[in-house]
């Protein structure tokens, strides 16, 4: 059979990548002999042509340096240019095979048995069963807070800040009177109040990093913003990602930020609400949230082949890069907003906040719990028009082992405790 009928297109850059001259190239096609790849237009002569192949039993790449030839001249698309090489390494041959025949077990184990069946044949993931639950959303947090232990076992010297996220919340912070703001913020929630620091927190995050529709309506918003001045706090503003039709209400927002005296951050959650944001910077100070500063955050994460060989690298993301925090100052962020994810992490320096003790693993741009609601399938998913705040009363729960908990359109992991803070964060986010 000639190598050419083992061709695939679509291949996953994380399965085969490949590098020419230092740049990486997108791999439109690939085969045992050849290599379809789109370029700016020109090859530079010479340019060594590097393939890294994915090993998803041992988690590792292999780095293959190969030697090619051009099959025919560089064609001019509309959408850019391609060309095709051919190899006759067969070394890379045997790579490519490989590569391909776990890309088809991949795609037979999600056909056949879904997520769960790719993992128990990719991961040492052990099988979870699905009654180890908690009955109920009040029986999970009990199960986790009812010890009443401190989230933070030290938070001397940090700002302190908790999240108003949903509408109970916001009306118990208006109607809390001269109750402490911890105490009101607890009997909310059902928790001890035990769980946070003696000193009152001095900044509210009011608004969700996923949803829309946990985001309050201007009048509403004026009301906490008037509160929370009259009791001396600072505010922080945590935007969704810009969805259609936000636009003109984030137009409106910025309107009424400027009309008022008072300081204000505004955590943005997606590039487009930042560069949005951006074009006024006389409104609010720009924070780079939570969704725009994610690490690896997945409590699978430890048994997938390869993470204790690599565990260091997941300490760290594209802050750790000068380059990428220049370009962040040069748009006008002047903070950056990480998540308690269970493990090391590398802060480089400069102003941080911690949110804790819930972190992101994964967000969908619509509710799965309304969805699941409406439909009793999570998969029957839409645009939200009217929310009648499902994720109020109910939850996804998942087996105990996980710590996860599924709010909304969000699914967040539970890190139980702080014992150790990374020096460079100045600032805790309660976000219960």
């Amino acid at each position: 059979m000639s190598p050419e009928f083992e061709a695939a297109e679509g291949v996953p850059s994380g399965l085969i990548a490949c590098t020419l001259g230092g740049a990486e190239l997108h791999i439109l096609r690939i085969s045992p002999r050849s290599l379809w790849l789109r370029v700016d237009g020109y090859l530079p002569d010479g340019a060594p042509l590097v393939m890294l192949f994915y090993h998803p039993q041992q988690g590792l790449y292999t780095r293959l340096e190969v030697e090619y030839a051009m099959s025919g001249p560089v064609r001019h698309e509309n959408y850019g240019a391609s060309v095709r090489l051919s190899i006759s390494d067969p070394r890379y041959a045997a790579a490519v095979r490989r590569a391909l025949a776990d890309l088809a077990d991949y795609v037979t184990w999600r056909c056949e048995g879904g997520m769960e069946r790719c993992t128990q044949e990719l991961t040492d993931c052990p099988e979870f069963n699905d009654d180890n639950c908690c009955a109920s959303l009040a029986a999970q947090y009990d199960e986790w807070f009812g010890d009443g232990a401190p989230i933070a076992a030290d938070p001397q010297g940090c700002e302190l800040a908790l999240t108003l996220g949903d509408p109970d919340q916001w009306d118990a912070f208006l109607h809390r009177g001269d109750a402490s703001l911890w105490t009101v913020y607890a009997d909310n929630l059902g928790i001890p109040r035990s769980l946070f620091p003696r000193e009152e927190p001095r900044r509210l995050y009011v608004g969700s990093a996923t949803c829309p529709e946990l985001f309050p309506e201007l009048k509403r918003l004026s009301e906490l913003l008037d509160a929370a001045a009259c009791d001396g706090l600072a505010v922080t503003l945590l935007l969704p990602p810009l969805r259609a039709g936000f636009a003109k209400q984030m137009d409106a927002l910025m309107e009424l930020l400027a009309t008022r005296n008072q300081p204000i951050e505004l955590a943005v959650n997606d590039w487009g609400m930042l560069e949005r944001a951006g074009k006024r910077p006389d409104c609010a100070e720009l924070v780079l949230g939570p969704l725009l500063n994610k690490l690896r955050q997945d409590p699978r994460m430890v048994w997938k082949p390869g993470y204790e060989a690599h565990h260091a690298l997941f300490a760290e993301n594209s802050l750790n890069d000068p380059l990428f925090r220049e370009f962040l100052e040069g748009l006008g962020v002047h903070r950056c907003e990480y998540e308690a994810c269970g493990r090391e992490i590398r802060v480089p320096e400069g102003r941080h906040s911690l949110h804790l003790p819930f972190c992101h693993t994964n967000v969908s741009a619509w509710c799965t719990l309304k969805a699941r609601c409406e439909t009793g399938n999570r998969g029957a998913q839409g645009p939200v028009d009217g929310c009648p705040g499902f994720c109020r009363e109910n939850a996804f729960l998942y087996p105990r082992e996980l710590k996860l908990i599924g709010r909304g359109n969000a699914l967040l992991m539970l890190q139980r405790s702080i014992n150790t803070l990374p020096p460079q964060i100045d600032r805790l986010v309660y976000n219960l």
